[in-house]
């Protein structure tokens, strides 16, 4: 079980584990590949998509067969830092894991299906990258006041 890194696990290294290597990939597979997926999923306003991914890998990076995904609970796409959020998300997936673990061990683990779903990787963002998601949050945080202060002069007047 491999988790942040950054090397490529060759076929040799691959093939030792009886069951394979695994990676815990802090963001949504296959559609956040790559470094910094809670960042790009909010860059992206893509918030349902803040989650992690447990996954056979195989000789492709980030790619294999997908064991576990879930969300990242209980976060706020506009004020949580994506480093928080990430963590957040491999923290909510242990009781997850736990069970994979305990499935692989008897032979009943399944992999889910990922068939026509979108896949784009990611790297790291750059100066441009980071002033458009500060302008983003920025939007993202007007629109929300001012959806509020509607709701609230709409309850007012009633």
């Amino acid at each position: 079980m491999s988790m942040c890194i950054s090397d490529y696990f060759g076929r040799e290294l691959r093939a030792n584990p009886p069951l394979g290597c695994f990676l815990w990939h802090e963001g949504i597979l296959p559609e956040y590949k790559g470094l910094y997926s809670p960042f790009w999923a909010i860059h992206n306003i893509e918030p349902s998509l803040l989650g992690y991914t447990v996954l056979r890998m195989n000789h492709r990076y980030d790619d294999g067969e997908v064991f576990l995904q879930g969300p990242a609970m209980g976060v706020d796409a506009r004020t949580d830092p994506p480093p928080y959020i990430g963590h957040k998300a491999v923290l909510d997936s242990l009781p997850g894991v736990k069970e994979l673990l305990r499935k692989l061990e008897n032979e009943t683990a399944v992999p889910l299906s990922t068939a026509n779903r979108k896949s784009a990787t990611y790297t790291y963002p750059g100066l441009s990258g980071g002033l458009r998601f500060a302008a983003r949050l920025k939007r993202l945080k007007s629109a929300e006041t001012k959806s509020r202060e509607s709701v609230d002069a709409l309850l007012k007047n009633a």
